[in-house]
């Protein structure tokens, strides 16, 4: 691999080991994103859509399907110059290229024999209405005469709005009676299910759509073929275009095309000149759009001559702006651009922290779906200030560094990792857009005119995000006396931020060892807000939990192979709870704060108590393990984490300095009071002598399993102090025996 213009080179990148990576799908803040995925392998691009997997446009596939597809249901280029057939980027004997930028892609083959270089180049469409992968192909004619040709330029396979991917794989066969291209004619085609695929007597019509359309070298809309049987025939398998190859394009383009009840095709048709030693592009666009009106005010702006080129360099501008805060210029080109690369990539798993108004939120961000995971379900919002979805691990690790970064942030991902510890030492496994609630003032109203008055209260009845804001602004044409950016910032400043989350499938051992970095990494840009930060702000809340670690009576049991944990959670019990967070009177009064000190406690005496019997690792008791989730049976083999207990010990470190140098009183809930008061005396027994490892184990988790009773539907309310003085000694003894139980490990196994 070697670099050009800060673009990885890879020559006969088909006949290299196979890869597979993605456009990092950022539209701007005012755009709609796209997921793009690409394979080193015929044109590159294997799927892509909106949203999910569930609104692909081109089909989502595993990687090693993808490798095999690509080059038969992928972008396909069909060419006749002076009556000869060729397809590009089929022959590997041709020399290709692939340039790999920041926020695009590009391949390129060049035919000797035939003279003609083609380029291929790829990115997203930034700071539109609507969301769009663009496809520019360039044709040169490498001869010294001019040249007839003849080209069909396109996908074999269009998904219309509204097919699940589930239902596509599953029941596809089925679906193909919902799907229609609509305005082919108009050459516009828009691909949609006639109504929902709901299995239901209710039916609903869908006015979204996907849209796939050309541009030429004239700025013409050219005509489109969405009947794959016209370029295909007989050849079902879509290996060759027999109905190109026997019939002259224009005769193709007079056959009436079938546009129902099949899964259609998206082929642009071009036929001319390419006059000697020249190049002709054809640019085309796919995506979704929300509505028919959008897609025709869009197409008639990408006519323009130079939009499409103004886009670009849009595009272009706002990663490296994005990216501008790693830039580095060393005597390794190739690692400067490596920097900016891995930053980009971290950022759109932790999100690109923004302002609006005094809040912060993150933007641009989706779990890590792609076609070599393709178990995660990852999601990109298709609206202005998209967020998408993460889990609790990646996107904490993906946010460590942004206060280094973005000063500007604070202590805004402290809240927001701590705010999802739950009272019983855990959190939900899926962190979910930030979204936010209003009760609408009459300071907010008075921004709006007239008669939008009426529609934006009963906007603000229900909870939005930044996009939908702005989506009802535009949609309902909604009149302010300021301009629609300013309206958002007025509003979220005077909203109730709401953190939404997902228990998901269960509880890690490690998630709680990363909030840690944050609070190191908040310290290290504002070193004097120590005390101020742990014990003065009594602004956290808990994560109300939807499930609960049930007691070893009822996790152990006896198996042919012996006795096993399984069954470590109950789902069921906590049903009917519907608040999110932690409120006093046992779940019936209000909701309950303290101070990030308060809340490393309630980590420290969970985790603690979760040690195993020979005091090394944390258990792996709620069902799941570490990192390493290939790890997934150690849970019911009594597995525990020494990784996991090293954290634990820098957390207890940390937590000693800060105790020893400010002394403070702190305010708890009496439960986490007795349970902490119990594991001190658990500790001075074991000190004296006077039991075993094993008896520490046993004692810790009978306080664990009385205080997580207690504790079930929420706190009583009452609190008491904990002295940080007094509690020195005591919790000397704690990292003591946390101590000897990890050198014990090391010992054991002759060192790490």
């Amino acid at each position: 691999m070697a670099l050009e213009n800060g673009r990885f080179i890879i020559e006969n990148y088909n006949q290299d080991s196979v890869f597979s990576s993605f456009l990092p799908g950022i539209s701007g803040v005012k755009g709609i994103p796209i997921w793009c995925f690409y394979v080193n392998r015929g044109q590159a691009v294997v799927s892509f859509g909106t949203e999910t997997k569930d609104h692909s446009i081109m089909e989502f596939y595993p990687a090693h399907q993808s490798y095999q597809m690509v080059k038969t249901l992928g972008f396909r280029s069909f060419i006749k110059i002076d009556g000869v057939y060729y397809e590009p980027f089929t022959d590997d004997q041709h020399k290709t290229k692939m340039s790999i930028g920041m926020d695009d892609l590009e391949i390129e083959e060049t035919n000797e024999n035939l003279g003609l270089k083609v380029n291929v180049k790829y990115y997203t469409l930034p700071e539109e209405k609507l969301g769009g992968l663009v496809r520019e192909l360039t044709l040169t004619n490498l001869k010294s005469q001019n040249r007839k040709i003849e080209l069909l330029d396109g996908m074999p396979a269009v998904i219309p709005y509204g097919i699940e991917l589930r239902s596509l794989k599953e029941t596809g066969q089925t679906m193909k009676a919902w799907m229609q291209v609509e305005d082919s004619d108009t050459h516009l085609p828009y691909y949609r299910v006639k109504i929902s695929t709901t299995d239901s007597a209710e039916v609903s019509l869908v006015n979204r759509g996907n849209y796939y359309f050309s541009v030429g070298p004239d700025q013409e809309l050219l005509p489109m073929i969405v009947d794959p049987s016209l370029i295909f025939c007989h050849d079902t398998s879509y290996q060759k275009p027999v109905g190109f190859l026997e019939e002259s394009l224009e005769m193709l383009l007079l056959r009436k095309q079938v546009t129902r009840n099949n899964i259609p095709s998206g082929f642009s048709a071009f036929q001319g000149e390419i006059l000697s030693h020249s190049s002709m592009k054809i640019t085309s666009v796919s995506g979704m759009a929300e509505s028919k009106e959008i897609l025709k005010g869009f197409a008639d702006k990408a006519r323009d001559d130079g939009y499409f080129s103004d886009k670009k360099e849009e595009n272009d501008a706002l990663t490296k702006n994005l990216t501008q805060v790693i830039e580095s210029t060393t005597g390794n080109p190739l690692f400067d651009e490596y920097a900016k690369q891995t930053y980009l990539d971290n950022m759109i798993r932790g999100g690109c922290p923004v302002k609006i108004g005094d809040k912060v939120i993150h933007i641009f961000s989706r779990k890590h779906g792609d076609i070599e995971r393709d178990y995660n379900y990852f999601k990109l919002s298709p609206e202005y200030y998209s967020q998408g979805n993460g889990n609790f691990r990646d996107v904490n690790q993906n946010r460590r560094n942004d206060v280094r970064f973005h000063p500007f942030i604070k202590d805004t991902n402290i809240k927001a990792f701590y705010n999802l510890i739950q009272i019983d030492g855990y959190n939900p496994l899926s962190v979910q857009a930030t979204s936010y609630r209003l009760n609408a003032e009459e300071d907010t109203l008075s921004l709006v005119s007239g008669e939008g008055r009426e529609a934006v209260m009963e906007f603000f009845n229900e909870p939005f995000s930044p996009g939908q804001l702005l989506r009802f602004i535009e949609e309902e044409k909604i009149t302010l006396k300021v301009t629609s950016s300013e309206f958002l910032a007025h509003s979220i400043e005077r909203a109730q931020e709401i953190q939404n989350a997902e228990f998901g499938e269960g509880y890690w051992t490690d998630h709680f060892v990363y909030n840690l970095d944050q609070i190191e990494a908040y310290l290290s840009v504002y070193p004097e807000m120590v005390e101020q930060l742990l014990f003065e702000d009594r602004s956290y809340t808990y994560y109300e939990s939807k499930a609960n670690v049930l007691p070893r009576h009822k996790r152990y049991v006896e198996t042919p192979q012996g006795i096993r944990q399984y069954h470590a959670l109950d789902k069921t019990e906590k049903k009917s709870v519907q608040h999110t967070k932690l409120r006093t009177r046992s779940g019936s009064g209000e909701v309950y704060t303290s101070s990030l000190m308060t809340k490393l406690m309630v980590i420290l005496a969970n985790k603690f108590t979760a040690l195993d019997m020979d005091g090394r690792g944390i258990e792996m008791e709620a069902g799941k393990p570490g990192w390493y989730d290939a790890l997934n049976g150690l849970p019911g083999l009594f597995g525990s984490s020494v990784a996991d207990s090293c954290e634990l010990l820098r957390l207890m470190k940390f937590m000693a300095i800060a105790m020893d140098k400010y002394e403070r009183e702190i305010l708890m809930p009496v439960e986490v009071h007795d349970l902490i008061s119990g594991v001190n005396e658990v500790m001075k027994t074991y000190a004296g002598k006077e039991e075993t490892r094993f008896w520490v184990w046993d004692q810790l988790n009978n306080l664990k399993e009385t205080y997580r009773e207690k504790v079930l539907f929420g706190i009583d309310g009452h609190e008491a102090q904990l002295s940080t003085k007094g509690f020195a000694v005591d919790f000397g003894l704690w990292i003591k025996y946390l101590s000897e139980g990890i050198d014990e490990a090391v010992r054991e196994n002759n060192g790490i």
